[in-house]
């Protein structure tokens, strides 16, 4: 992928996409970056439930987790958990995140409209 000549890149599976990116990305993503457990995954189903539904797929609930399908944005804090939708980088109302990790610090989020 070209994103990765630049950085190492990490994804997950969208409800959209096809089998060839099946084969690459998995469905769900857990990972440690600077100290904090990240968990990612798009989401699926209707808008309403889709963060409890999200919340409920990891065994152990992530410090940071990252979700999608939605298409809009959300930045929701739980005592030192972060929720994070970035929302949508194409179409009206276009958003995408910027979130800054440094370990022994709270996330900072950046939201980007497009």
């Amino acid at each position: 992928m070209d994103l990765e000549r630049l950085a190492p890149v990490r994804g997950v599976l969208g409800n959209m996409d096809g089998p060839d990116l099946a084969r690459l990305v998995p469905e769900k993503l857990e990972f440690e970056l600077e100290g904090s457990r990240i968990g990612l995954i798009h989401g699926w189903g209707p808008p309403w439930d889709l963060e409890q539904r999200v919340r409920k797929s990891f065994e152990q609930e992530p410090d940071i987790l990252v979700y999608g399908h939605s298409h809009a944005w959300q930045e929701k804090w739980m005592g030192e958990r972060l929720l994070l939708n970035p929302g949508s980088a194409c179409g009206r109302g276009a958003t995408i995140a910027i979130l800054t990790l440094e370990k022994g610090a709270r996330p900072i989020v950046e939201k980007i409209a497009l």
